[in-house]
């Protein structure tokens, strides 16, 4: 028996957003179907993957889900009608930011899920970035012009950055560490680094807290805030006999207000 058709449409500001920042959130719900859509809700979920290799070679994956932030939409939506929900926030709480590097060992992303909960369960999934720095408009190279959609070079302004490998050593363009730091001239953020970014991957790059105060001069310092859901267990059954003193920690991350 055919029931009709639900339209949805599940907008956010943009695609980044660090701890103690709000999701700007915008939906759309026209119900065509014969039925009403009931308890509506917007949730913020985080999904890791764990990965490991056990002492004879075999893999073992391991894949947890949790519900980060939920808000209640509505109640009931009734048949024939639209829903509108327009510029609503929700608030990124304090929690590890999305890990970037190479780490075959842990994954940990975020997605902006809108659930039904009519039966079959109804679930639309947009990702979500979370890091350690907000996204600010003035420095990113393309941007959108809202009147008519064209996207233009606004900012031809380079950072230049300095990348170091695990020793803290300098390394120059071919990707080698230099004796000399002083006659090494930093790498300019433009598309001829593509390359150098790619072999300097897993190394790490500094931007000068002087280069970080000019882009960023209206944003205010973090604070380190603790993890949302407090202390955690860090060690399990099996290890508690041989475990001494606390055995709960509590890890904290940059949050912004």
């Amino acid at each position: 028996m055919e029931l009709g058709i639900i339209q949805t449409e599940l907008r956010v500001a943009k695609g980044g957003y660090t701890p103690g920042e709000a999701i700007r959130v915008s939906l759309n719900i026209k119900n065509g179907s014969r039925r009403s859509v009931r308890n509506v809700a917007i949730c913020l979920g985080q999904i890791v993957n764990y990965r490991s290799k056990t002492f004879d070679g075999s893999e073992s994956f391991k894949q947890t889900r949790h519900i980060v932030q939920k808000v209640s939409v509505s109640d009931k939506i009734r048949r024939g009608t639209e829903f509108h929900w327009q510029d609503k926030p929700i608030l990124v709480p304090s929690i590890p930011p999305r890990m970037v590097t190479k780490c075959k060992l842990i994954d940990v992303s975020y997605c902006l899920e809108l659930q039904f909960n009519n039966s079959p369960k109804f679930t639309i999934s947009l990702p979500i970035v979370i890091g350690t720095i907000p996204i600010l408009p003035g420095i990113l190279k393309n941007t959108k012009n809202n009147n008519n959609g064209i996207i233009q070079q606004q900012n031809k302004d380079f950072v230049q950055v300095t990348v170091t490998d695990e020793t803290g050593k300098i390394l120059g363009k071919n990707g080698k560490t230099e004796e000399n730091v002083e006659n090494d001239e930093e790498d300019r953020m433009d598309p001829e680094t593509e390359q150098l970014r790619k072999e300097v991957a897993k190394k790490r790059v500094r931007m000068p807290s002087s280069v970080l105060s000019e882009l960023y001069p209206a944003l205010a310092s973090p604070y380190y805030k603790e993890f949302y859901l407090g202390p955690v267990p860090i060690s399990d059954d099996k290890e508690r006999k041989f475990h001494f003193g606390k055995n709960r920690y509590a890890p904290k991350y940059p949050f912004y207000e």
